[in-house]
């Protein structure tokens, strides 16, 4: 019993010793992905498509970068009004959101407006990105949230939620969020 005991406090140790310093080595590069010399991006291009061995994060990192959207593009532009017969608190902060259809998820863009006169226009752009690195594709939930004490989840006062009904792409214009009960 007491020899089973060492072998497993040894064989802990060495574990604990050697476990973390797996070292990996990088693939071989083939002759299809090494630029050869007075080659056009062209020639080189077929080159790598007729490697049939060839890997597929080879040819997008040699494909060009396409260029980052500016700050300044629009993605979704529109007007907030409000419900007939609704009337808001006298101080209130509105916050015009876009984010993917599954509920729960943080928006992708987001934009704040402190005591707005309705109806008022909005527009979310790439400046509305909380997270730098997300992407803007496919169909987006737009919702405007209205908040009586100012942050987006207040606990206290009126707070209403209202999202629209269709998901819309990128680029869509014109859109009207309407604040009701």
């Amino acid at each position: 019993m007491l020899t089973l005991r060492l072998l497993l406090c040894a064989g802990l140790l060495l574990l604990a010793a050697c476990g973390d310093d797996i070292q990996y080595a990088a693939p071989p590069v083939s002759d299809n992905a090494v630029s050869h010399a007075g080659e056009t991006a062209e020639e080189h291009a077929a080159h790598a498509a007729a490697d049939p061995f060839a890997d597929p994060a080879d040819a997008a990192a040699a494909a060009p970068a396409t260029a980052a959207p500016s700050a300044d593009q629009v993605y979704f532009s529109g007007r907030v009004e409000l419900a007939p017969g609704f009337t808001p608190p006298a101080t209130c902060t509105i916050y015009v959101m876009a984010g993917p259809p599954p509920k729960g998820r943080p928006p992708l863009l987001s934009r704040r407006y402190d005591k707005p006169t309705f109806p008022f226009e909005f527009t979310l752009a790439q400046s509305d990105i909380p997270f730098k690195d997300s992407k803007v594709e496919g169909l987006q939930v737009l919702s405007v949230i209205l908040s009586e004490k100012g942050p987006v989840m207040a606990t206290e006062g009126v707070y209403l939620r209202c999202p629209l009904e269709t998901p819309q792409t990128a680029g869509a214009t014109g859109i009207v969020l309407t604040i009701r009960n």
